[in-house]
């Protein structure tokens, strides 16, 4: 009977549904249309769901919320690249009708004159909002990347067996620091250079806990030791007292990744600070061989749960990035900590942990693909981490129940004051990246860059007007250079980061300058405006800031603790341990870049403001040289390279003195 019903409403063909008749589906021609001898025809059979019509109700519904998904999806995406540089509460900007277009300078003391804006009379503003937040997959910026981009610098490049692509990757890889055998002969002979007593475990890590010294740490290293379960001083010593109780000397296999990683903290902090206290080799190895372990236990710590691998991941790949000079290896500690990063923003999108946890991880994987541009961004850059971030970046993280995130010393700002604004610098760099320094960017002329450069310098002067007076700071070369003005450590970090951006902002510009000749000579004839583009004012003003933010980055980064007037025997000796890699490697830009421009003529009158050039590279040189308080293949060679390009400079091109 079902069968039959189904033949007589789907299989009937149409000469029998019109004479109502009973067909009997046959194809091609059914017998009552054979017998008859009419042409017998077929209407396609519907499926079920395409005549259903509740389906079709239910598609159009679905359809419909995806269009409005879709939409809200594009606003938001919109919302966020706009206010990317996280723009401040509503009590701490001026009313809107105070705001005009192009703000004037507001009323500052003579020591806080500006460096110029670069071009403001653009009349239309580039789409500087579509660019990401993240660092781009490749991109031009490297310091690494001047020894083959800029020809100069390639012609007096006379190292044997150099590859400049490469050499980085070479170094860190022949590096045998913190990869020695952990069992075997070497280890057994290496054992009595790193014993160490229990007491001597124990002052190391209460000196290092000083404020003194603690707080002259780098900020994400001080803010990390704050701010996560386990780690303030009074748990740790505690914890380390109890694994090495009735013990003489310390038996490094009893204790966890975390007392390994700041025991080693530690030791290589008083191994610099504490002089004829402590025999420095000694303690060195020990903080070495502490670090070793700590690394052979990452295996261990992956596996633990994410609130506590994420943030003693984070402090052992700034550790590596800080005092091993591993980038590299940095990087991929914070890749095996995205997926726990992206659970943690799914199940804990409002804990203010999970957004500090967030911001130093976009800060340092920023800083490694600023230097090694060759690698991709992971998805931890792109979200949940930096979303989870710029969500509640407007306010700062408020004290949890699991760690202590605000400390206050003396009356000054706290440490995770300064994340924040280290973040929006950050994403400033990485917009200037993103539309200055994409391979089709990488020769453009001046006349083509003028309008992003005059939007991003916009976005620059914008965050440092909005910033509080006892934080901004001077930005004339030459009234730093009069003055020598005393800067706090977390505002010279703050400050640094600043000039970073002005410095690649401008860096394009200065290029075609220095290689307009080359380039004329390259390119094909028939354009319009070549020529007369390097005489506009903006292309000698935007000259003139690169090369003074590039003395500034050398004389703010090479700034001792004497220099700078602060009090205490251990400010110069625990920044020296401490010496950022991502720093040095603008440092090592900043020197081939002023060694090229001091035998330029035109540009004499920017020596008068930044100071002799010569002193300036001698202090690059002796910050390398200096480097680490452990032997790195990678600062010698980068210091062979600077010692090279310079022998070669002086002899090709003679020096432009002032006169």
């Amino acid at each position: 009977m079902s069968n039959s019903t189904r033949g007589r409403v789907l299989l009937a063909c149409d000469r029998c549904r019109q004479r109502k008749s009973r067909c009997d589906g046959v194809r091609p021609c059914c017998s009552h249309c054979r017998l008859a001898g009419r042409e017998c025809l077929y209407r396609p059979a519907p499926t079920n769901y395409e005549s259903d019509v509740s389906v079709l109700a239910r598609l159009t519904e679905a359809e419909a919320r995806l269009q409005a998904l879709e939409e809200k999806n594009r606003v938001l995406t919109a919302s966020l690249l706009r206010g990317a540089h996280l723009p401040q509460d509503e009590d701490e900007r001026p009313p809107s009708h105070q705001r005009p277009a192009q703000p004037p300078a507001p009323q500052q003391p003579a020591q806080f004159a500006r460096v110029s804006d670069a071009p403001s009379t653009a009349t239309a503003k580039p789409d500087t909002e579509t660019s990401s937040s993240a660092p781009p997959n490749l991109h031009t910026a490297a310091a690494y990347k001047l020894l083959t981009c800029w020809p100069r610098l390639t012609i007096n490049l006379t190292l044997p067996n150099l590859d400049s692509e490469t050499y980085l990757t070479e170094c860190d890889q022949a590096d045998p620091t913190l990869v020695q055998p952990l069992t075997g002969p070497a280890a057994a002979s290496d054992a009595g250079a790193t014993s160490l007593s229990v007491w001597q475990a124990c002052q190391a890590l209460d000196i290092f806990y000083r404020p003194a010294i603690y707080h002259r740490l780098p900020l994400a290293m001080t803010v990390l030791l704050d701010a996560c379960p386990g780690l303030p001083r009074e748990h740790m010593l505690a914890e380390f007292a109890a694994a090495t109780a009735d013990q003489n000397m310390v038996e490094y296999g009893v204790l966890s990744c975390a007392q390994l990683l700041v025991l080693s903290l530690a030791l290589r902090t008083v191994s610099g600070v504490v002089d004829g206290e402590w025999d420095a080799p000694a303690t060195q190895a020990a903080a070495t061989h502490a670090c070793r372990l700590a690394l052979q236990n990452v295996w261990t710590l992956l596996a633990r749960p994410a609130a506590d691998r994420v943030p003693l991941v984070l402090l052992l790949a700034y550790d590596l990035a800080y005092g091993w000079v591993r980038p590299f290896h940095a990087r991929g500690l914070l890749q095996a900590i995205d997926p726990a990063l992206r659970h943690m923003a799914i199940l804990q999108a409002d804990d203010p942990l999970l957004t500090l946890y967030a911001r130093l991880h976009f800060l340092l994987e920023s800083h490694a693909l600023l230097k090694i541009s060759s690698l991709a961004p992971t998805d931890a850059v792109n979200a949940p981490s930096w979303s989870t971030a710029a969500t509640a970046a407007r306010s700062p993280p408020t004290p949890s129940t699991t760690g202590t995130i605000v400390s206050v010393i003396d009356g000054q700002r706290p440490p995770i004051f300064y994340v924040e604004n280290h973040v929006r610098l950050r994403i400033l760099l990485n917009r200037i990246l993103h539309l200055l320094y994409a391979p089709t960017k990488a020769y453009a002329q001046p006349h083509e860059l003028a309008d992003v450069v005059a939007s991003l310098s916009a976005g620059l002067r914008d965050w440092y007007q909005a910033q509080a007076m006892d934080q901004q700071f001077v930005r004339d070369a030459t009234i730093f250079s009069m003055s020598m003005p005393s800067m706090d450590l977390r505002l010279r970090e703050i400050a640094l980061r600043y000039f970073g951006c002005v410095f690649l902002l401008h860096r394009p510009v200065l290029y075609f300058f220095l290689h307009k000749d080359l380039e004329y000579t390259v390119r094909p004839p028939g354009n319009t405006r070549t020529l007369h583009v390097d005489r506009e004012p903006w292309v000698l003003e935007s000259c003139r800031d690169c090369i003074e933010s590039a003395a500034l980055i050398i004389r703010l980064s090479c700034l001792s603790a004497a220099d700078n007037g602060q009090d205490g025997r251990y400010n110069a000796a625990v920044e020296n341990t401490y010496q950022s890699w991502c720093g040095l490697q603008m440092l090592f830009a900043a020197y081939l870049l002023l060694l090229q421009v001091r035998s330029v003529p035109s540009l004499v009158p920017v020596f008068r403001n930044i100071g002799d050039i010569d002193t300036l590279l001698d202090l690059v040189e002796h910050a390398f040289a200096r480097g680490y308080p452990v032997r790195s293949l990678v600062l010698e060679k980068s210091l062979a390279i600077l010692r090279d390009e310079r022998r070669n400079f002086d002899v090709a091109s003679p020096v432009t003195h002032m006169t």
